[in-house]
């Protein structure tokens, strides 16, 4: 199997070793996939298999929309992700989705949203000038847009 430096893997998370935001955040990712109503059949059964996939990405500090946060971090993980996906058949990608954590607790869900949509700018910058430098920016309200790295199609929810 893949060996993995920056992203952690489900069944080989240690948890008391990690701390208490990422914690809790497992905890209830866990506990959501396994509610019966959860919408998505990929995410739970790559839960039962144990096989959801983690980067922790820390904040200097967390309550405040402009703090700075590791981009290194979520860039290594995302590296090593689309690396690994390469290497395994596409069906099984879907028993291995990667979960990025930021321990930001932001006042609302349009501030979370507004963030979000600034790291992956930032993440998207990165990939042009390093990876997929040839590919055509798209309005990312199209019917047919890809979020892509290093090579590789991501499902961003």
């Amino acid at each position: 199997m893949f060996k993995f430096n920056y992203v952690l893997k489900q069944s080989e998370l240690d948890l008391p070793n990690y701390f208490n935001w990422e914690k809790r955040a497992v905890s209830e990712i866990v506990k959501t996939l396994q509610e019966e109503t959860f919408p998505c059949v990929f995410a739970q059964r790559a839960n039962d298999l144990r096989n959801l996939l983690f980067v922790f990405v820390s904040t200097d500090n967390s309550k405040e929309y402009n703090s700075d946060y590791a981009l290194d971090d979520l860039l290594k993980g995302l590296i090593e992700y689309t690396e690994f996906c390469k290497k395994i058949p596409t069906r099984e990608r879907l028993y291995f989705p990667l979960i990025i954590i930021f321990n930001w607790q932001l006042d609302n869900l349009k501030d979370s949203q507004n963030k979000a949509w600034e790291v992956l700018n930032q993440v998207y910058q990165y990939n042009l000038a390093c990876f997929d430098k040839d590919i055509v920016i798209q309005n990312i309200d199209a019917k047919d847009w890809k979020f892509r790295f290093n090579g590789v199609n991501l499902f961003l929810i």
